[in-house]
């Protein structure tokens, strides 16, 4: 599949879709660590990185990708063991670490709902 190169114009709607030109990188602002996860031996970089903070700017980012055809992939914490945060296909990277928060603990059924930036040890 052919997917779009990131552009000026997507660097520009992606910081007016966050809203903090200090949580959109691009270039050699992007750093080392979004190019694998602890697996190691998978290498690639993003064309761009997104920090989301709400499901609302993941909503928005992940329409604009669509309608322009550029690939996505997203990252927690960056501690998994299979390569799958590392974006392979370039395109944007969306960045759910600062995503840390418990949503609900159900008890009764020993379930807990967080966002995917939470890490075990912090529960």
């Amino acid at each position: 599949m052919n997917y779009k190169k990131i552009d000026r114009s997507d660097y520009d709607a992606l910081i007016s879709i966050i809203g903090d030109a200090d949580r959109v990188f691009i270039g050699e602002d992007i750093k080392e660590e979004y190019s694998h996860d602890e697996l190691g031996g998978t290498e690639a970089y993003p064309e761009i990185v997104c920090v989301v903070k709400t499901t609302e700017e993941v909503s928005a980012v992940m329409k604009y990708a669509y309608g322009q055809n550029i690939p996505v992939t997203v990252r927690g914490s960056g501690t998994g063991l299979v390569g799958s945060c590392v974006p392979i296909m370039g395109g944007i990277l969306l960045d759910m670490s600062t995503m840390n928060h418990v949503i609900d603990l159900d008890e009764a059924n020993l379930t807990l709902t967080v966002e995917p930036g939470m890490l075990l040890m912090e529960i």
